[in-house]
């Protein structure tokens, strides 16, 4: 125990030896089942009870109390191996990168370090920007225009997918990894060539040939993963991770978002 928190065990320990029950709610998952485990050490064993919150809110509360259960060995364990290995990675690591590449580097200004975390993430940057490196860009133009009926206001979108027979090509049309194009038949319209279908076709008459109806499944897209929360808050709204994960946790307080 750190000499600045034994006075807060002392507490701890008084009031849990005049309680009835003890509950630990720390956060539902391994880190949070280390803490549990932390405190559980200074708590008498049969008062305690472990309680998981994935959403404050009334109900969530009340499911949490109503379904309270022993610790989790398992996740325990869990996490005393992830501490391992993040010792093993970066203690026993990180020395070597020191007296190896920074030595023999002169470029390099600061400190280099190793992680579990951090070389992997490190690993998949150098193997994407090689992907990048070889990528081959291509520019392409595709036309979408918006149509009515007479006398109606109800606006629907046409996609030009083919002319004179050959198929216009699309994002689909090349492989994601290479870029290159999967089907050389395919037609690349350049921005003369899109300008020049624009212009015939705004004098031209539009005709419904025909309608076709086939049904179609549309699942909902999976909930958000921290990850995938920081993705799509940098996308589309410019946050950092920083300010993404205080929002996060701000509407998690007030219930209105779950545990991720």
């Amino acid at each position: 125990v750190l000499p600045n928190r034994k006075d807060f065990i002392k507490q701890l320990k008084n009031k849990s030896a005049a309680a009835e029950r003890i509950y630990i709610a720390s956060d539902p998952d391994r880190e949070g089942e280390a803490i549990a485990a932390h405190l559980a050490s200074e708590v008498p064993e049969n008062k305690l009870e472990r309680v998981e919150f994935t959403e404050i809110t009334k109900a969530g509360i009340k499911e949490g109390m109503g379904n309270s259960r022993r610790l989790n060995d398992n996740l325990i364990s869990a996490q005393k191996t992830r501490r391992i290995i993040d010792r093993l990675v970066g203690y026993k690591v990180s020395p070597v990168l020191w007296a190896t590449l920074q030595k023999n580097m002169n470029f390099v200004s600061t400190t280099l370090s190793a992680g579990r975390v951090q070389s992997a993430c490190v690993k998949i940057l150098v193997e994407r920007d090689r992907k990048r490196q070889k990528f081959s860009r291509t520019k392409f133009f595709d036309l979408k225009a918006e149509l009515k009926k007479d006398n109606s206001e109800t606006v629907f979108e046409a996609v030009l997918s083919k002319v004179n027979g050959s198929s216009i090509v699309s994002s689909n049309d090349f492989d994601s990894d290479t870029g290159r194009l999967k089907n050389s038949k395919s037609l690349i319209l350049n921005k003369e060539e899109a300008k020049k279908i624009i212009s015939d076709l705004e004098n031209g008459k539009w005709t419904i040939s025909s309608i076709k109806e086939k049904p179609r499944t549309s699942n909902p897209k999976p909930p958000f993963t921290t990850s995938t929360l920081q993705q799509e808050a940098a996308r589309k709204l410019r946050f950092s991770a920083k300010n993404t994960m205080r929002v996060a946790q701000q509407l998690y307080e007030n219930g209105f978002i779950t545990y991720m």
